[in-house]
């Protein structure tokens, strides 16, 4: 069985690389503007070296990495104020860099190996979208109960 962590492992300063640039570039993410190149990479080592475990074939998967990562990086993008979309934007541009960086050294092994290969990479960022969404979303509700708590208790006082 082809193994590929090692070409994700020779690949992943280029795949960050890559990654970082797009995101920038990116115009459909325009939150990514006014922040620096490490605010806008915070979590992708993370996920990288966790896709790793993920596609070694005698190493334990840690799924738990990317899981943290993802939790994190939706907080931080809800308190960057990003949109929804920009944010499968980001986690769409990863997953089409690393097959795009994949996809030659992929092409050595079976089509069977290669679809497994496709497919945890799938799987785990995915994980990392549903995790992401998670914080994100339990951010913007808590930032509308800070505004909705003080709104509620005027509204009850002028009943009074």
């Amino acid at each position: 069985m082809q193994d590929y962590s090692q070409l994700l492992i020779d690949k992943t300063d280029e795949i960050t690389k890559q990654w970082l640039d797009s995101v920038i570039k990116d115009e459909e993410i325009q939150s990514s503007d006014h922040l620096s190149t490490e605010a806008i990479k915070d979590h992708v080592n993370d996920v990288m070296a966790a896709l790793v475990t993920v596609l070694a074939e005698h190493q334990k998967s840690d799924v738990e990495t990317i899981t943290t990562a993802s939790v994190h990086h939706g907080f931080l993008r809800a308190e960057q104020n990003f949109n929804p979309e920009e944010v499968v934007r980001e986690y769409h541009l990863l997953r089409s860099i690393i097959l795009k960086n994949l996809k030659e050294g992929m092409m050595q092994g079976t089509v069977e190996e290669a679809f497994r290969a496709i497919s945890l990479i799938n799987q785990m960022i995915d994980t990392a979208i549903a995790q992401c969404f998670k914080s994100y979303v339990e951010t913007r509700l808590q930032e509308l109960d800070t505004v909705i708590l003080p709104l509620t208790v005027q509204v009850q006082e002028k009943k009074v």
